[in-house]
């Protein structure tokens, strides 16, 4: 394997994990600014109410986005082991 391919496929790793998680990241991030704003407004300070909302949330999120999660992860795992057959052979 040539330092340039090991390059690119670690360039494709890592623009894959971002691309995967900021979905994810966006709805923790939108649930937790909506639930600071609506304990705000109703004066409860109670911390488990906002982690439970973004846990659900979240959870939510990750049925719905699953499967092209998934199919993200299968893709690259099948270019990167193509890559490594080349490489050996």
């Amino acid at each position: 394997m040539t330092p340039e391919a090991l390059y690119e496929l670690t360039r494709q790793g890592l623009f894959l994990v971002l691309l995967l998680s900021s979905p994810i990241l966006a709805v923790a991030l939108t649930t937790n600014i909506l639930t600071g704003i609506l304990a705000h407004y109703t004066r409860l300070s109670e911390p488990a109410i906002g982690n439970v909302a973004r846990m659900i949330a979240v959870l939510g999120a990750l049925l719905i986005i699953g499967p092209w999660i998934g199919g993200r992860l299968v893709s690259f795992a099948q270019s990167a082991w193509h890559l490594l057959i080349q490489a050996v052979s």
